[in-house]
């Protein structure tokens, strides 16, 4: 997968509320095998695209 696609897969499962499960995030880390620091990161920079786009 290249960071796009991880990208939007995760700002997809974050829309369904896969980040309000207990350890939803770890398990996300593990399967895409990334780390929290790259989740969190990807999740801050897709969120600061769509505030772009909205402007």
């Amino acid at each position: 997968m290249t960071k796009e696609d991880k990208m939007r897969m995760i700002h997809l499962l974050d829309s369904k509320g896969a980040f309000l499960i207990k350890k939803g995030g770890e398990k996300i880390c593990t399967y895409l095998n990334i780390s929290k620091y790259t989740l969190y990161s990807y999740l801050e920079e897709g969120k600061s695209a769509s505030k772009k786009s909205e402007e």
